[in-house]
């Protein structure tokens, strides 16, 4: 909704995993075994395809993730969301009337714009690599419809292609947030829209509330009119979608024919959460798998009764309860508020004063982006900077550290060595990879006399009768 208040050579990410620790039996006399564990850091060229080299000369990083990275400067509206691909190197930037894909250290590597409409929050769906966003889409009026747009990363080319045609684009009607949109509830013939919605905004994946674990679904979340005179516009509202069969509804964008209607007709559930008004409902919602919440970034609401917090928080644990929702006079799910940050006497609600508006994402291992808008000769920018969690009420989240400069890890260690080297047949074999900075993606083999041992990549345990391999067992 609307907001109030160079390129580098590609270096992207060295991907996460924890210390590997290995077992193996040496299999005949005298006949050494090893592990092998490589390691490399992950680089894209301008195609984006990954490719292999060294980090001694990247940009300081945190787990091989860039510490800011920008989405580069546009002749468009402000940033409205972000999505970054740690796996794939690729991070992605709505600039409402745009869509833009860089690598991650800010190299421009296609845009789809003109988009005929209003690109808020994306996110990413982690099985197919896509991006998802919430779009107003219409020629008549720029919130006539709600969709979710689908956009085909590897179909992204070229800088400012056309969204007419483009296979890179497709969307799905959100039937069920149109009908609530076009609710009468004074029945004066014009739509009011039930709970005071407006359309669609921040969207996440994550697994379906009351749950941390489970397929991960497709949360939507209405917008609302932030009218300061109207009590049913205190809930968060959001709806769950199962996504899996998304691409089976998904329509191209193309001018010589009329908006796209299909969609699902069934939600997965809707559920509300009490914050007080804010303008426009969550803008951005990202579920955080470290501290198994959903983060929701809001432009501050202007009722006097309220603190109004820009940031709140849902723990993914807590089980809805059907209850009469405060201001509509009808039931519905709700969810609480996470009992942390700040709490507001009055009515209770906590959040933090936290800019979380314009783009945030958990990227695992306790990292965050955070997003922050800027004008530059005239034209719209974003910068990422990527943050830790804190627990501060006053400030939730830090600027990440730097890591240590890539190394070569030391040669793993054997625990069942005597003191010539030589591994005694039958001895169990204990074997630590040590620890890498930054942490690298860990492939491992084991070895017998430098031959391969088939299926030996990870924790084994080989019989010296027969020379098979066999997993060993669950400990």
């Amino acid at each position: 909704m609307p907001y109030d208040p160079a390129p580098m050579k590609s270096e992207t990410s060295v991907m996460s995993t924890r210390r590997t620790m290995l077992t193996a039996i040496a299999m005949g006399v005298g006949s050494p075994l090893a592990l092998g564990a490589t390691g490399s850091v992950g680089r894209a060229n301008a195609a984006g395809v990954p490719t292999e080299g060294r980090a001694a000369d990247a940009p300081a990083q945190n787990n091989g993730l860039p510490l800011t990275l920008s989405g580069g400067s546009w002749p468009s509206p402000h940033v409205q969301g972000i999505a970054v691909d740690r796996e794939r190197g690729l991070a992605f930037f709505s600039f409402t009337d745009r869509l833009v894909k860089t690598d991650l250290a800010g190299t421009v590597l296609g845009s789809v714009t003109g988009l005929p409409a209003h690109l808020g929050d994306i996110t990413l769906n982690p099985k197919n690599g896509k991006v998802y966003g919430s779009i107003f889409w219409g020629d008549e009026n720029p919130y006539y419809a709600p969709y979710i747009a689908i956009f085909d990363p590897e179909q992204i080319h070229e800088i400012d292609e056309s969204p007419e045609r483009n296979p890179a684009i497709s969307l799905v009607h959100l039937k069920q947030l149109l009908a609530d949109r076009f609710v009468d509830l004074d029945g004066d013939g014009e739509p009011d829209g039930l709970y005071a919605t407006a359309g669609v905004d921040g969207v996440g994946f994550g697994p379906r509330f009351g749950s941390t674990s489970g397929d991960w679904l497709l949360t939507v979340t209405h917008s609302q009119w932030p009218d300061a005179d109207r009590d049913d516009n205190n809930h968060q509202i959001l709806v769950q979608y199962d996504a899996e069969d998304f691409d089976t509804y998904a329509e191209p964008y193309d001018t010589s024919k009329p908006d796209p209607t299909s969609g699902p007709t069934e939600i997965d559930g809707q559920y509300f959460v009490y914050t007080g008004t804010t303008r426009w409902g969550i803008q951005n919602l990202a579920y955080d798998p470290t501290l198994e919440r959903w983060l929701m970034g809001v432009y501050a609401g202007d009722k006097p009764d309220s603190l109004n917090y820009t940031m709140f928080a849902v723990e993914a644990a807590s089980q809805p309860v059907k209850q009469e929702l405060r201001g509509v006079g009808v039931e519905g799910e709700t969810l609480p508020l996470a009992e942390d940050g700040l709490r507001d006497e009055t009515t209770g609600i906590r959040g933090w004063f936290q800019k979380a508006d314009v783009g945030l994402q958990a990227m695992g291992d306790g990292l965050y982006y955070l997003s922050t808008n800027s004008v530059v000769d005239g034209q719209q920018t974003a910068t990422l900077t990527l943050t830790t969690w804190t627990g501060d009420p006053h400030a939730p989240f830090a600027p990440a550290e730097a890591t240590e400069p890539f190394e070569i890890a030391p040669r793993p260690t054997f625990a069942s060595q005597d003191a010539h080297g030589r591994i005694k047949p039958g001895a169990l074999l204990v074997a630590e990879t040590g620890l890498w900075r930054p942490t690298p993606r860990l492939s491992v083999q084991w070895r017998a006399d430098g031959t391969a041992i088939d299926g030996a990549t990870s924790e084994q345990s080989v019989s010296p009768a027969d020379g098979r391999v066999r997993r060993s067992p669950s400990r």
